[in-house]
């Protein structure tokens, strides 16, 4: 194959990678400078652990001063119990733990960016009329900030909780008898 084939396809997907990484923190700072100061003085910010010399920690202080940051190191667990609300701003598996935990959670992600499968769409729906997901970034900061006084109201509301546990029966279930499950999968199989 010729090589600077190669390095040109490489040099797109570089190209493509940093574009979406630069419109990913922008919407963030959009965001986060967006919530009300008090919230954004209680807001901790968590990085990914992995570092790709994108100096997210600087940039985002550059823009927004008065967050405070953890570096992706501290056990996310001790994090989100320490929570009054959980924001997830991607399509990833942690908003599903939080979920499933009955953790008050706001996912917002871009879903042009992060399109969501056709079959998974009227579960997102049903989210999104509770206020659990949003794909506008104005949207999810209008009702964070007026939700941060009272959350347990908006949590615990009937048709909140409704479309959390029927998001978690179908994507995020959890199974205190995990060992008896897979046994019983084992043995059917063979």
């Amino acid at each position: 194959m010729d090589k600077n084939l190669i390095k040109k396809n490489y040099n797109k997907k570089i190209e493509l990678l940093n574009y979406y990484n630069k419109k990913y923190y922008d919407e963030n700072i959009k965001l986060i400078s967006s919530l009300r100061k008090e919230i954004r003085n209680s807001l901790l910010l968590r990085l990914h652990s992995k570092k790709f010399g994108w100096d997210e920690d600087k940039r985002f202080l550059e823009k927004i001063n008065d967050i405070k940051i953890d570096d992706g190191y501290e056990k996310i667990f001790k994090l989100i119990n320490n929570s009054k609300l959980v924001l997830f701003t991607y399509n990833a598996t942690g908003y599903l733990e939080t979920l499933a935990s009955n953790v008050p959670t706001i996912l917002y992600f871009n879903s042009k960016d992060n399109p969501i499968r056709a079959n998974s769409e009227p579960y997102f729906e049903q989210l999104k009329k509770v206020n659990i997901f949003f794909d506008d970034i104005f949207e999810a900061t209008k009702h964070i900030n007026s939700i941060w006084s009272n959350i347990d109201n908006w949590w615990n509301d009937k048709r909140t909780q409704e479309a959390r546990i029927n998001f978690c029966e179908n994507y995020a279930k959890i199974n205190n008898d995990k060992i008896n499950l897979i046994k019983k999968i084992i043995t059917e199989q063979v």
